[in-house]
């Protein structure tokens, strides 16, 4: 008997789940940019925040087309954002408000992330009995 690769509630979770990660890196992106340019605008500030988004302005693409691909690279990006938050939390009483915030949606969208993976990995399909 085969049975199809996802079954339909997996199809309808991953959906939600593909759309929160992408809501989650738009989300983390607009942090990185009014961390940055908390102090107002200058060429080092928008070159700075520019540059710290760039691997999530990259994903994009490949998220929004759910490429199992760019989920897998995605997780190991995010661990750059995480140490950055947690050395901004730690080190700069200034920023800690958005270094706080940072945290947060770095880990959630990781978590969201290794669901998404978990859920859309293709399925053994079982041997015929006989």
């Amino acid at each position: 008997m085969n049975r199809p690769a996802t079954p339909p509630a997996a199809a309808r979770h991953t959906s939600r789940i593909r759309r929160s990660v992408l809501a989650g890196v738009v989300l983390l992106i607009a942090e990185v940019a009014m961390g940055c340019l908390e102090d107002g605008f200058s060429v080092a500030a928008v070159t700075l925040a520019a540059l710290l988004s760039a691997p999530l302005w990259l994903a994009l693409p490949g998220l929004q087309r759910g490429t199992r691909r760019t989920y897998a690279w995605t997780s190991l990006a995010l661990a750059f954002y995480l140490v950055l938050a947690l050395m901004e939390t730690v080190a700069n009483p200034s920023t800690r408000r958005w270094a706080a915030l940072g945290l947060f949606v770095t880990l959630t969208v990781f978590v969201l992330v290794i669901a998404y993976l978990r859920l859309s990995r293709p399925r053994l399909q079982e041997a015929p009995t006989k």
